[in-house]
């Protein structure tokens, strides 16, 4: 029996790696049976659009930039979030007490939110200086901490406006939602029907070949099912930082 594959929980590149082993197995094989060889032909025509869809998503000249744009707002938020903390420990009382008034402002958009996905990140920053500039701007003030959020509200504006050309970039070609869907329609049919003649003639090389796509199958649904345990792990700590 095929194992299962959970489409929905791989990521781009571990859907693009696991689809060139699968088929790299069916290539394999010393004599391609006439029942497979249309549904392989099917898989490869749709994984040629993917890929073709893969590789100029990671040529996307903005693509590097993009991840320059977020480290820097990165390192903005987290200079401001660690001033208003040190302010907090002020021995002027007044200032201590705006700082953690600010300090809590922050946690409810997450402490840790810097490490949110890039939209997850981009709203909640808009939000959080949205927040402050409308109900605390003249506490701002009082603890030097304007310059910062200023900073900040930069940053993020720069990662929108490089998020955007990318975005642009991108529509010009088929996008890897497109091409994914029909791909992953493709790999179902192809393994369902590999299943059904390995039941019904239960041969050796059947039964080799179901051997080998297990074997490309199971530690990639393992390494996906370990990553979506950590991307929750982390979501849970963002909305609990404490």
């Amino acid at each position: 029996m095929i194992k299962s594959i959970n489409y929905s929980i791989l990521t781009v590149e571990q859907l693009y790696t696991l689809t060139q082993g699968l088929l790299n197995i069916y290539n394999a094989m010393p004599e391609p049976h006439e029942v497979l060889t249309p549904f392989v032909a099917k898989a490869k025509k749709h994984f040629n659009a993917f890929s073709n869809a893969f590789e100029v998503n990671h040529k996307n000249p903005y693509t590097p930039l993009k991840a320059q744009k977020d480290s820097e707002r990165d390192e903005a938020f987290v200079a401001f979030r660690n001033f208003v903390e040190a302010c907090s420990h002020r021995r002027n009382p007044e200032v201590a007490r705006v700082a953690e008034k600010i300090m809590s402002i922050i946690n409810r958009y997450g402490w840790t939110l810097w490490r949110s996905g890039y939209k997850t990140e981009t709203a909640k920053i808009d939000n959080l200086v949205a927040d402050l500039e409308a109900n605390q701007n003249e506490e701002l003030a009082v603890i030097g901490a304007r310059d910062w959020l200023d900073e900040l509200e930069a940053a993020n504006a720069n990662f929108k406006e490089v998020a955007m050309k990318s975005i642009l970039q991108a529509e010009e070609d088929a996008t890897l939602t497109e091409t994914r869907v029909p791909l992953e329609s493709a790999l179902r049919s192809l393994l369902s029907i590999t299943e059904l003649l390995n039941e019904s003639e239960q041969s050796a090389e059947m039964k080799e070949l179901i051997e080998s796509l297990n074997e490309a199958i199971t530690p990639a649904m393992a390494t996906a099912r370990a990553a979506q345990t950590r991307q929750q792990n982390q979501e849970s700590n963002n909305i609990n930082p404490n």
